[in-house]
Parts: C-alpha cells; structure tokens; sequence
C-alpha cells in the first residue's frame, strides 16, 4: 500500500467521500484521475505541493497505472485498478494564497530581473515583459506578440473590475488571444492567466471581491478554449489556490532580496516553462495593480 504525504484543504473531502472514476492521463511523475466528474493529480513526492495534487510519501512513484483504468475514493483509501494509496494520514496544507504585504520599492524590478535572467528561451516571459535583451526563442516570441496583444486589451479589468465594459473586452481577448495559446500540457497562454490570477488574489488591494470578479471574467473565458488538465489549474486559481512556490514567493515579497530571488529560482523549476510563464503574468499584473 502506498501512502498520500499532502492533500490540499479542496481535496480534503475525498477522506469522506465515495467516488468513482477513471484514470485521465499518466506522466513518469504525475498522473491525473477523474473523480466525481473532477480532476485530481497524483504526484511523486520529489514534485511540488500543488492546488489539485495528492502528494504521496518520499519512495512511492508513480508506477503500474495507465490511462483509462478505473478509479474511486472510499473512505480514507483511494484504489486505482490494483493500486491503492492511503489517504488517512495525509496532512492537509492550506493551498489560498494570502494576501502579501506591501512590497519594498523594486521589488517587482528584481523580480523581473531575476526571470528574464533564467527564463529558459522557449518561455514567453521576456517577449510579454518587453525585455530588449529579449532571450525569447523565435516560437515564443512569435507567441508573445499575440498575448501583448491579448493582454493591452484586458488591462482596463485590473483597474476596474466592475466594469461591464472592460470586463466585455476582457473575455474576447482571453477568448481570441491567451487561453490556449502555445505547446504544452498547461499551454503558455493559460500559464500566463494563473499568474495574474495569483496577483489578483495577493495583491489586489481593493475589496476581495473585486479580485475575485476579475480572476472569474478571466478564467471563465478560457475554460472552453484550452485542455481538461490546464482548465482544473485554471479553475484552482480561479478560487484563489497556488502551488507551494507561490506561496514561497508570496511569504519572502516583503523580506530580504536574496529570499526573493531564491523563491523565483524555485518557481522557475515549476515544469518546462511553466513557472517562468506564470511568473510572466503576475509581474505584467503586479505593474498595474501598483499603477
């Protein structure tokens, strides 16, 4: 019997549930399960805490489980074909992310510096940020000339998210030009959506609620335009929920510089381009939220 070591608070109900499903994907160090009609990660212990993933204990890997297999929750074991892992000892970590405390001046700078110095050149950080010294490989930068685009067009939600209008203009630009745009498990385009839904959770300094409003015009209108597996990191961020990095991120953005850039080197180890690309997003919103 293998053994869960994290849960995250959303998932927490599956210790009480009874669940059927299936398996969706598998990855040498990940797998994905249909739950109830909801998508849950299994993850290796050497991979991140994240908002949908059961982490399971250091030793355990992801091994006999292939696509299609059956799958259910039931009490404090999940089964999946002949594998079953107990959930009953997990501990639950709160995957929200807090609201940050006001940064030092230039901080956001060092952020930025940090990630356009280690984005690896399939990301598209340094073509959204407008770096000159631009590291961006030509099919990201060719992908960062539509999301500018997308992005330009959003911009008015950040600082009026009750604004019909504005919120109008929004959806047609994630619609037409982000969500679902470039290679990948979670495409660049979505990638880039989670991060300014992170800084709407975090740094957002209207009502909660105005935060809340902006990061649902967003990630509603990418839902139907990108994969089943990008849309549950969507639909996570969505409700305010982050990967362990983020919070990393969010714990060191009033502390000392060298914490800083060490939380944007873990970030950064999130996926291919993952990190970097999300990272992208929230520093472009952390520039108009502050405006």
């Amino acid at each position: 019997m293998q053994r869960a070591a994290f849960l995250p608070a959303s998932l927490e109900h599956l210790r009480g549930s009874r669940l059927t499903g299936s398996v969706v994907a598998v990855f040498e160090r990940s797998a994905y399960l249909d739950l109830g009609g909801r998508l849950v990660a299994l993850a290796s212990h050497d991979l991140e805490r994240g908002p949908i993933s059961i982490s399971l204990e250091r030793g355990t890997r992801i091994a006999g489980i292939a696509p299609g297999m059956p799958a259910a929750a039931g009490g404090a074991l999940l089964s999946i074909d002949g594998t079953r892992i107990d959930l009953g000892g997990a501990e639950v970590w709160d995957a929200r992310l807090p609201r940050a405390e006001r940064a030092p001046a230039g901080s956001r700078e060092a952020v930025v510096a940090e990630l356009l110095s280690r984005a690896p050149r399939e990301s598209v950080a340094a073509a959204v940020l407008g770096s000159r010294e631009s590291r961006a490989g030509q099919v990201a930068a060719a992908l960062g000339e539509s999301l500018r685009e997308g992005l330009n067009s959003m911009a008015r939600l950040l600082a009026d998210p009750l604004c019909e209008a504005a919120a109008c203009e929004a959806r047609e630009a994630v619609s037409a030009r982000i969500a679902g745009l470039g290679p990948g498990l979670t495409p660049s385009g979505d990638d880039l959506l989670v991060g300014i839904a992170n800084a709407l959770t975090t740094l957002h300094r209207a009502p909660e609620t105005e935060g809340a409003l902006a990061r649902k015009v967003l990630i509603d209108a990418a839902l139907s335009r990108t994969s089943r597996i990008s849309a549950a990191y969507l639909e996570a961020a969505c409700a305010g929920d982050a990967s362990l990095p983020w919070h990393r991120l969010v714990r060191s953005l009033g502390g000392e510089r060298d914490d800083l850039r060490r939380a944007v080197r873990r970030l950064l180890r999130v996926g291919e381009t993952s990190g970097a690309d999300a990272l992208a997003g929230f520093c472009w919103a952390w520039e108009r939220l502050e405006g």
